[in-house]
């Protein structure tokens, strides 16, 4: 167990991928928050992400995990915690730029490295006829290799970030610390953050195979997220954080 310098408790080793599912199935069930926690979490990411480079996806998720923290406390989850990050936003605009910044940036960079490497070759074959096999090859490697690189740092950023969010706005930590903090804290727990991330990642995967079964497992995915958190950096649950 460690601190870091805004005494938030750090606990290693508590993070059971599969026995987070099973957690969070029950919580559902015995709070019978199942079918509220399928229109907070639609709303929660994929009304969050439907707005350009997911600009108000930090706080309707912030919003998502206040409504885990209802079910800890014993009660219903309700629809209008959503709001309650609104009311605070100066307190994550922080949190919420540096999402932005990250998506923009990739966004620039994959841009750039098509118009450097693609689109010459594009624009340099005659109309009508066919690119230079070896130019176009090159030019197909260098294109995906950077995006293969720019996907690579942005799956690492999220994963090492994964609660930086609700830690600026549930334990009152700066951008930086709270980025520091969430690092930290999947640091310690590696192994089983990482389980759980991969777990969810397949879980998700397979249900956007179909649309319709998509949103049925949302609730799944943001509870286990807080019971998550919960067990990495543990606390009492306050009912004035979302009253």
């Amino acid at each position: 167990m460690s601190r870091n310098r805004n005494e938030v408790v750090i606990v290693r080793g508590r993070v059971r991928p599969l026995g987070v599912f099973d957690d969070a199935i029950r919580l559902l069930r015995e709070t019978g928050s199942y079918w509220p926690m399928v229109g907070i979490s639609f709303v929660g990411v994929y009304v969050g992400q439907s707005v350009p480079l997911g600009a108000l996806f930090i706080p309707l998720w912030i919003g998502c995990h206040l409504a885990v923290l209802q079910m800890l406390d014993g009660r219903k989850a309700q629809f209008a915690v959503l709001g309650r990050p609104f009311e605070r936003f100066k307190d994550i605009l922080g949190v919420t730029l540096v999402h932005i910044g990250v998506q923009l940036l990739v966004t620039l960079v994959v841009g750039a490295v098509y118009f450097g490497t693609l689109l010459p070759v594009i624009l340099a074959t005659p109309h009508g006829a066919e690119p230079d096999p070896e130019e176009f090859r090159g030019a197909m490697v260098a294109f995906f290799a950077a995006y293969g690189a720019c996907l690579v740092g942005v799956l690492l950023y999220f994963f090492f970030t994964l609660f930086a969010a609700p830690l600026v706005f549930d334990r009152k930590l700066g951008t930086v610390e709270a980025l520091r903090t969430s690092a930290a804290g999947v640091m310690a727990n590696f192994g089983g953050v990482l389980g759980w991330w991969l777990l969810t990642t397949l879980m998700l995967v397979l249900s956007a195979c179909c649309c319709i079964v998509m949103p049925f497992v949302l609730p799944l995915w943001v509870t286990s997220h807080t019971l998550v958190m919960n067990a990495i950096f543990p606390r009492e649950v306050v009912a004035d954080t979302f009253d």
